[in-house]
């Protein structure tokens, strides 16, 4: 996918997941200006999705504080189930609650990556937690669904779905509540529901092209592999020649050489 195509699978759609955002970035900024380029192609993605008024979900590996504090909320996950979901203001308080300090030497990004693993333990205060020991995943888990966050959740969740889905730009968005300022009427259209957008032999293609493409790529590993199974074709094609030629009733070599004497 060339770099223009992974822009436009970004912008184009109400609700991407984007995942890896580097691989989108152009490759002369990967190298030199990582971090930097980094920044300011996640920047684009929050600023883009405020003034379109949609949502962009993204998966962050290890984000700076400054990459993390563009984002308005956060979702948790440890061990596959869900820790926290929430407005990233209300995130360290909320684990205050439950009996954990955030170190004045660690940012809120790396706390929150380090509070559900065994180091979490030297950040747990009993005294200030309704548990006696650090907590685990499943835990945690609990201790959310508990949670009023949770159960706001829940009630947006059953609350008809207002959004404008027409696709026309707004003059102005409410960043906080942006689905406010459009005129939808909760139903969603149809071809925001097909599960697959692409048809089966659509999707046989692009996964035969991507696989091609990729193997292209591995000019070595392509080579070094039609060497050995070229080496290994004429090994094998030795040893039924030796067959033939000696004949043998112990190891039934004899009909070999007949099926060859045949086909000659």
């Amino acid at each position: 996918m060339t770099e223009r195509e992974r822009e436009g699978v970004l912008f184009s759609f109400p609700l991407p997941l984007i995942d890896c955002t580097s691989a989108a970035l152009p490759s002369f900024l990967i190298l030199p200006f990582s971090s930097t380029a980094f920044l300011v192609f996640t920047s684009s993605i929050v600023k883009f999705a405020k003034a379109a008024g949609t949502t962009r979900l993204v998966s962050l590996l290890q984000p700076g504080p400054e990459t993390f504090s563009l984002f308005d909320e956060v979702i948790l996950l440890a061990e596959g189930q869900l820790v926290y979901a929430g407005p990233i203001e209300e995130v360290v308080d909320y684990f205050a609650s439950l009996g954990y300090r955030q170190p004045n030497t660690m940012d809120v990004a790396d706390f929150l990556q380090s509070v559900a693993t065994p180091d979490g333990e030297m950040m747990f205060y009993a005294e200030e937690s309704p548990a006696n020991d650090h907590y685990s995943a499943s835990s945690f888990a609990e201790a959310f669904k508990s949670s009023q966050r949770y159960k706001e959740i829940l009630t947006e969740q059953s609350s008809p779905l207002r959004c404008n889905w027409n696709g026309t730009k707004l003059s102005s968005v409410d960043e906080e509540n942006p689905a406010s300022e459009g005129d939808g009427d909760g139903i969603v259209p149809a071809q925001m529901k097909r599960q697959y957008i692409n048809s089966f032999w659509t999707s046989l293609g692009l996964n035969v092209k991507r696989n091609l493409t990729l193997l292209k790529r591995d000019r070595e590993f392509l080579i070094g592999k039609c060497i050995e199974n070229f080496g290994m074709g004429i090994g094998m094609a030795m040893i039924f020649l030796q067959s033939a030629a000696f004949p043998s009733s112990i190891n039934g070599s004899d009909k070999v050489a007949a099926f060859f004497e045949q086909g000659e």
